[in-house]
């Protein structure tokens, strides 16, 4: 619960950074705190808002994965301190952004995903069409808008990946009721 992590944590991580480094090859160096990347307490609080809607999911709680899908997407893309929207915070063209960026379609994917298995279809494009949106703005801001190459290969992508999101939600499975996209309960057999 405490962001980012103190450290008396961090320390024995750089520690061990700093010996398996030179194993790495001749011209390695060693690890200093510097030279590592931390998270912002921000970043810190999506990671585990994020592996909070993964084991939710993975328990079956649908509900509270998307809950926690929502609040780690709109604290990295649509609060007032987002992650996305401020470059002091994530620079452009960084690694920490690029995977900021994937981290953002991916969270979208999955909540669509979640709301199509609620039966919530109008639901799942609404937020689509507002990720779009959102994401458009933000990459007019980086420079990267509707006159580049990279932006319309990113929306192509998307449109690509909702589609396939889409057909896997509404295909017929043989044998199955409609609507065919309702998750089994993956609990375990109660012993008798």
């Amino acid at each position: 619960t405490r962001y980012p992590p103190p450290p008396s944590v961090l320390q024995p991580i750089v520690t061990a950074l700093g010996t398996l480094a030179p194993a790495a090859g001749a011209g390695a160096k060693a690890v200093s705190m510097g030279d590592v990347a931390w998270l912002s307490r921000e970043g810190w609080i999506v990671r585990s808002e994020y592996k909070l809607g993964v084991f939710a999911e993975l328990a079956g709680d649908m509900h509270e994965a998307a809950l926690r899908y929502r609040e780690a997407y709109d604290l990295l893309c649509c609060s007032p301190t987002c992650l996305l929207g401020s470059t002091l915070m994530l620079p452009p063209r960084t690694k920490r952004w690029a995977e900021a960026k994937v981290l953002a379609d991916t969270l979208c994917m999955r909540i669509c995903k979640l709301m199509l298995y609620a039966d919530d279809g109008e639901g799942a494009a609404a937020y689509f069409r507002r990720h779009l949106a959102r994401f458009t703005d933000l990459s007019t801001g980086w420079g990267i808008g509707a006159m580049t190459f990279e932006y319309w290969s990113w929306l192509g992508k998307q449109y690509r990946m909702f589609g396939e999101l889409v057909e896997h939600a509404t295909r017929q499975v043989a044998g199955a009721p409609l609507p065919a996209f309702q998750l089994p309960a993956h609990a375990p057999p109660l012993p008798s």
